[in-house]
């Protein structure tokens, strides 16, 4: 996104600035522009910088934020201020990020920007559509994501999980994959670790505007071992084929919305720190509101992640049924068709 809006502006690479791959940096005359997580605060110790900018601030804590500004240290000779950029959306009128840096700011310090997606003009039209729908489904939503305007996500539905920074020390008793296609939506590819029953999450993929040349591509490159299961959306037989086909172990996830929520909140989830885009999809996952009435059905907005989370999690459940015949599944996955010929746990044997 950085290049494209240099190359926007008229900027062009090798002439007005170079790229550095290997350590995420933009180098333009004397500037440096630097890309980096957050995994470890601590390595920001010796950082030491003019500007920082933090994309959607309300996925740090206070302390995380402590030490990003300690790095905006250094010395410069314009006479000019070094500056602190963050954004976000509003989410909920209790978070910190609101109450301590919208409500409480000094404002004789800091400017406070407001914006829609009416001042994006680089969104599809289909993106503006979506925002708009969600006046019909969920009021707390559009106030955040529409209107840009605090929140109070009371009909929220996952509220049974926790963010995790040791994934990769949880030794696993079986690992598999949840996988929700899209194209304008994100791609959505889940790895799970189950350990004690319970699912550990970690978002390998998540990516729009992927053909599924490029799909396949990206799974052998980030997945150790492809013969592992992959559950996948089951209304994309002939995706799922084509996977198939690359040597994937790719399989129809059982797709039930309401049974599998349901499922999922009686587990304890864990979403790897390393994960933003789940993190950011949990903490708005909401039921559609009706006046005063909370109807059992999520609302279809930012639930790419989730949904493939789902899958892996609720097709691999322990039901006591026998596994399906290699025939079953071969018919399931008929490209000629555009649904499954049968449901899981419904067909005959």
């Amino acid at each position: 996104m950085t290049l494209d809006i240099l190359g926007a502006d008229g900027y062009e690479i090798d002439k007005d600035y170079s790229l550095n791959k290997t350590d995420l940096e933009v180098h333009a005359g004397n500037n440096v522009m630097r890309f980096t997580g957050l995994d470890d605060p601590q390595k920001l110790k010796s950082s030491s910088y003019n500007y920082a900018y933090i994309e959607e601030i309300t996925e740090f804590t206070s302390d995380d934020l402590f030490f990003i500004t300690n790095t905006l240290r250094r010395p410069r000779t314009d006479g000019r201020k070094n500056q602190l950029f963050m954004t976000f959306n509003p989410v909920a009128e209790s978070h910190w990020v609101w109450q301590e840096k919208v409500l409480a700011r000094d404002q004789g310090r800091s400017a406070l920007v407001h914006s829609t997606h009416w001042d994006n003009p680089f969104l599809p039209d289909s993106y503006r559509q979506n925002l708009e729908g969600l006046i019909s489904k969920n009021e707390n939503l559009y106030r955040v994501y529409t209107l840009g305007e605090p929140g109070v996500l009371e009909e929220l539905i996952y509220s049974n999980y926790d963010i995790v920074r040791n994934y990769d020390e949880i030794e696993p008793e079986s690992v598999s994959y949840g996988l929700d296609f899209g194209f304008n939506h994100p791609t959505a590819l889940i790895e799970c670790k189950m350990r004690d029953g319970e699912p550990y999450l970690r978002e390998l993929i998540y990516q729009s505007h992927l053909t599924n040349t490029q799909l396949i591509d990206l799974i052998k490159q980030r997945v150790p071992d492809i013969r592992k299961r992959f559950y996948c959306d089951s209304a994309e037989p002939a995706r799922i084929q084509e996977l198939r086909m690359a040597g994937i172990n790719a399989l129809p996830a059982e797709k039930n919305v309401i049974d599998g929520i349901n499922h999922l909140k009686t587990l304890k989830l864990h979403i790897d720190y390393h994960s933003p885009n789940v993190q950011k999809e949990i903490r708005q996952y909401s039921y559609v509101k009706k006046g005063d009435i909370v109807l059992e059905e999520p609302v279809k907005f930012l639930d790419d992640g989730l949904d493939a989370s789902r899958y892996v999690i609720f097709s691999q459940r322990t039901t006591g049924r026998q596994p399906f015949r290699t025939d079953q599944i071969k018919a399931a996955l008929n490209p000629t068709v555009t649904a499954l010929k049968f449901k899981f746990g419904q067909n005959s044997r």
